[in-house]
This record gives structure tokens, sequence and C-alpha cells, in this order.
């Protein structure tokens, strides 16, 4: 064990560098460590302090006066055989950005004062062993993006005051073992791109305020066992790419603003479960390819507005259950879209750019319409 006393040895200074540097540079393979200073330590910053010291096993750091410190970013990112550490007084930090990213075999923290914290971007990504975390003050905290990402032993949440939050992106990603996520106040933020992805085992979604939202690419992505979504407010969303990627137990899409979207690519890949596709307004969307791709019982497909669409390629992958009228509909949008690429423009199931690639289709019933295919520069 290694006992550190400030001021005798290593000399104060407000901004961590000495401490910093007899740390790593005297102490790299260092297992267990107590750091104390009598309460006359001035220190500020202790970002890095013990960043990637993979062979610390026990901190203490109890007895050390980090009243003052305002930055805690990395703090003991990459300390992969951290099992015990202790208390610390946080209640000035602001910013915790990756403060425990990849502390492996920590099994629970204590309970940090985090009210004056704005950043907790990824401040336990990859935390694997917690199953768990305290009823954490993060209310003044406006970055919770990657805050549990690869958390996979997480099973609950407690309910966090997120009033202020404007980033939520990959909050929750890759929480395999969550069932329930509680009510959150969403109502400033702006990026939930990949917030729930992977979690499997997710039964529901609670109502989320999404006025603000612009970004929802891969939000649901891989959540398997969610049959419904509720409705959201997206009248600002403009990327909605893969939302709901790989969602094969989706059986109702919610009702969502799409006016603004200009990528609903991979939106619904395969929803296997996905009837009906739902009516949206797309009226300033570039990219459609693969939106449906692999939905096997999709039947019916409205016409979509697609005169800005560029990219169509494989939007029906493997959809065998479309109807006559759907493939009306479809081949509508086709010839009234904006696309130029050649590849896509043959609209024969074996071209692997087609929007029908992969798809058995009643070969009369196109054939039917071959004139109204070619008359618009498209094949068959």
């Amino acid at each position: 064990m290694i006992n550190i006393e400030l001021g005798k040895g290593v000399n104060l200074d407000k901004d961590g560098r000495n401490l910093y540097r007899y740390l790593h540079n005297d102490l790299p393979s260092a297992n267990e460590i107590t750091i104390w200073d009598n309460g006359k330590a001035t220190i500020k910053n202790m970002c890095n302090m013990f960043n990637s010291m993979i062979n610390l096993t026990n901190l203490n750091i109890s007895n050390l006066n980090t009243y003052n410190v305002i930055d805690m970013s990395n703090f003991c990112r990459g300390c992969n055989n951290l099992r015990s550490l202790s208390n610390f007084d946080t209640s000035r930090a602001t910013n915790m950005k990756y403060a425990f990213k990849n502390c492996k075999n920590i099994t629970s923290f204590e309970n940090y004062d985090t009210s004056n914290t704005l950043d907790l971007y990824g401040i336990f990504e990859g935390c694997t062993a917690i199953t768990t975390i305290p009823n954490y003050n993060v209310i003044n905290a406006t970055n919770f993006s990657n805050m549990f990402n690869g958390c996979t032993a997480l099973t609950s949440i407690p309910e966090l005051n997120t009033n202020r939050a404007m980033q939520m992106s990959n909050m929750f990603s890759q929480c395999k073992n969550l069932t329930t996520i509680p009510l959150l106040d969403t109502h400033r933020v702006t990026n939930m791109s990949n917030m729930f992805l992977n979690c499997s085992k997710l039964n529901n979604i609670p109502e989320l305020l999404t006025s603000n939202l612009s970004n929802m690419a891969y939000m649901f992505a891989y959540c398997e066992n969610i049959s419904t979504i509720p409705n959201l407010i997206t009248t600002n969303v403009s990327n909605i790419s893969g939302v709901f990627f790989e969602c094969k137990n989706l059986t109702q899409a919610p009702n969502i603003n799409t006016s603004k979207v200009e990528d609903a690519s991979a939106m619904f890949y395969n929803c296997i479960k996905l009837v009906n596709a739902p009516l949206y307004i797309f009226t300033n969307t570039l990219e459609m390819d693969t939106m449906f791709y692999n939905c096997t019982s999709l039947e019916r497909v409205p016409i979509y507005n697609t005169s800005k669409v560029t990219n169509m390629s494989k939007m029906f992958y493997r959809c065998n259950n479309l109807v006559n009228a759907s493939i009306q509909n479809i081949i509508s949008m086709c010839l009234n879209s904006n696309i130029t690429d050649t590849n896509q423009m043959n609209l024969n199931n074996a071209n692997q750019y087609s929007p029908f690639n992969g798809t058995k289709f009643n070969a009369s019933y196109y054939e039917n319409r071959y004139n109204e295919i070619n008359a618009a520069g498209w094949k068959y």
C-alpha cells in the first residue's frame, strides 16, 4: 500500500500537476493508494489524475480535501482493476466527463454530490459490473450522453431530475439487462440518437417530451422486446435513420411528424412483425434506402412523397407479403422520385440496387405495368 501525505514529499498546487506527475512517474504500478492532506489541499483540477492506472485496485482519498475541485473529467478512466473507491467531496465539480469510464470491476459507487455538475458525458460508460446506481442529484446537468453506455449488468435506474438536459445520445446504449426506464424530463433535449440502442430486455418506453429533438437516429435500435412505442412530437427531427432498426416485436409504428426528416434510411429495418406501414409525410426526405428491409410481414404501404428522394436502394428487400395495391404505390413512388442512379432505376428484383431487391413478386402484375415503368426511363 502506498500512503501519500500531501505537503510532505509532494508539494501542493492548485492545478494538481505535482500530484499527477508523482502518481504517473513514480507510482505507475501501484495497486493500493491512500492520499490525505490534513485539510490543507487547495487542488481545483483532478482531470486525468488516475487515468489508466491499470494496476490500481484500491483508492482511498476520503481524507483528501477535494472541496475546491471543479474538473474531475477522466478522473479514474481506464482503471480496469479498481475494485474499491472511497467517497470524496465532489460538491463543486462541474465536469465529470468519463470520470469512471471502464472501471469494469467496481460493483457500486458512492452517492457522490453531483448537484453542480454540468457534464456527465460517459461518467459510467463501460462500468460492466454495476447493477444499480445511487439516486444522484443531477439538477444542473445538461449533458447525459453516454452516461450509462455499455453498463451491461445494470438492471435499474433511479428517477433522475433531467430538467436541464440537452444531450442524451447513447445514454442507455448497450444496457442489455434494463427492463424499465424511469420517467425523464426531455423537453430541452436535441439529440437522442442511439439512446436505447440494444436495450434488448426493455419492455416499454416512457412518454418522452421531444419537441426540441432533431436527431433520433437508431434511438430504439435492437430493442427486441418492445411491441409499441409511444407517440412522439418530432416536428424538428431531421435524422430518423434506423430509429426502429431490428425492433423485431414492433407491431405498430407510432404517429410521428416527419415533415423535416432528411434521412429515413433503415427506419424499420428487419421489423418482421410490422404489417402496415404508417402514413408519414416525407416532404424533405432524401434517403429511404433499406427503410423496410426484411419486413417480411409487411402488406400495406401508402404512397409517400418521394419528390426529393435520391436513394431507395433495397427499400423493400424481401417484403414478400406486399399486396398488389402496395406494389403499385411503391412503383408510383419510384416514378415520382428524384433518383438518377441507373442501377436503382432497374426495378427487377434480381438487381441488388433495386428497391425490390430480394422480394418475390407477382411477375404478371409487374409485366402489366411494363410500359408505365419504362415510359419514365425506369426499367424492369
